[in-house]
């Protein structure tokens, strides 16, 4: 990257208006103007999974091994994707408009957080929410603690609570 030199360029049907990495950077993730999500190998360029659930996808989220991927819509819906099988695991569902999604170190757990005020937590494999955490304003931003111990929430209410999976 120090020589600004372009290592890769890749070719996409419908402009991108989202991309992110995984923790481990060796993929990323684009979502399409059409909504189309499509995860790639990062050192080759190579396609390694498309997904569209027909929704109107607003932001994506790889897990650290990017073997999972959330996205979100602007509906308060949230899905939870495995992507060498392009298999939606479930629904996540909030209230209203979520605002922020978070995998924990070691993608066992992943958060979310609302504008409903409220910040949940679901087992990553099968989308079974483990954890309510209310607030009495909008949850606007959330992330586990490095060792996936505790999770923080903000908020404007100024309350962090923390979750402690067992």
């Amino acid at each position: 990257m120090s020589s600004g030199r372009q290592l890769l360029r890749l070719f996409v049907e419908a402009g991108v208006k989202y991309v992110v990495f995984s923790q481990d950077a060796r993929c990323f993730a684009t979502v399409g103007t059409d909504s189309t999500v499509c995860v790639w190998e990062t050192s080759s360029g190579r396609q390694v999974a498309r997904l569209f659930n027909g929704s109107n996808v607003k932001s994506v989220m790889l897990s650290r091994d990017a073997r999972y991927l959330v996205t979100t819509s602007g509906e308060g819906i949230a899905w939870a994707w495995e992507v060498v099988t392009n298999r939606a695991i479930g629904r996540l569902a909030h209230e209203g408009l979520i605002r922020a999604v978070t995998f924990s170190s070691d993608d066992r757990y992943l958060a979310t957080a609302s504008v409903d005020s409220t910040a949940r937590v679901w087992e990553t494999m099968s989308a079974r929410q483990v954890a309510r955490l209310n607030h009495e304003r909008s949850v606007s931003a959330l992330a586990f603690s490095p060792d996936g111990y505790y999770l923080a929430t903000a908020s404007d209410d100024c309350y962090v609570p923390k979750f402690r999976p067992n």
